[in-house]
């Protein structure tokens, strides 16, 4: 558990050895640290808040039923194309008039333009 000034705003993680008690409260304490006064106060991990909040496990609470972490993605590295890629021969498909739409029959009379 650490300690902040509640004055300055400095934090440590436990009291300097020498520091000297002023006063203390139920949730601050009055030190002299090197000169100066510091009123110190306990603060309270995440965990620690969590087991204040509840003691049985809670749908929802994040502390109880953590996300899943999130699975490492592996990139495929990709390659410039090789010559013989490049010169893939398209297949001839013959196709007869007949079994063509108006459609196809239209577009395949653009393409040969």
């Amino acid at each position: 558990m650490s300690l902040v000034c509640t004055i300055c705003g400095h934090t440590w993680e436990t009291t300097p050895p020498q520091a000297v008690l002023i006063s203390r409260n139920s949730r601050v304490a009055m030190y002299d640290i090197d000169g100066e006064v510091h009123s110190l106060r306990r603060v309270m991990t995440a965990e620690q808040k969590h087991n204040r909040w509840h003691k049985t496990k809670k749908v929802g609470c994040e502390f109880c039923f953590p996300p899943p972490e999130p699975q490492p993605v592996e990139h495929e590295v990709v390659t410039a194309p090789s010559a013989s890629t490049n010169s893939i021969e398209k297949p001839e498909i013959e196709d007869d008039d007949e079994s063509l739409t108006s459609m196809q029959m239209a577009f395949r009379r653009i393409n040969r333009r």
